[in-house]
């Protein structure tokens, strides 16, 4: 097992790098330029790194890899599809928008959509859409401060 801290970042940059050159090609572009490009990037990687580090905390409270990879699926699944990343969130009913709109993958996307100069049309966003950069990295912060030391603390208790 790695040590508490130490996270490779390749599979995210190859992630990144492999989707990029098809989404070209069907006619993505990126319209804001290459400074906010970087930007996106940046908090897609650190919101990868941070779900890892709820990875790590999930895997350690459980007894096999199996199970691990279960509960992966049990809490990314729901929270990824009560999102704006693959439905407009004004489509679902008042009280899932509000869960929507402060959820942090709905962030993350709204501020790399709006990075890479590709906005959701929405007409009046509330303040996480609105605000998604600041919004998404104050998420990416608050999961870090708070899985990696819980992570540690079961990795040392195990131990």
């Amino acid at each position: 097992m790695r040590p508490a801290g130490r996270s490779k970042p390749t599979p995210a940059v190859c992630a990144a790098g492999s989707t990029w050159p098809p989404a070209l090609l069907v006619g993505w572009r990126i319209r804001d330029g290459v400074l906010s490009a970087i930007a996106a990037y940046f908090i897609l990687m650190l919101f990868g790194y941070a779900m890892s580090w709820i990875g790590a905390f999930a895997g350690l409270s459980v007894s096999s890899p199996e199970a691990a990879n279960n509960l992966g699926f049990i809490w990314l699944f729901p929270l990824t599809f009560l999102s704006n990343a693959f439905v407009p969130v004004d489509t679902l009913p008042d009280w899932l928008q509000v869960v929507a709109n402060w959820n942090p993958i709905s962030a993350v996307t709204a501020a790399v959509r709006d990075l890479f100069g590709n906005p959701n049309p929405i007409t009046d966003p509330p303040f996480p859409i609105e605000y998604a950069v600041p919004v998404s990295i104050g998420w990416c912060l608050l999961i870090l401060a708070v899985f990696i030391p819980l992570s540690v603390r079961k990795y040392r208790n195990k131990q």
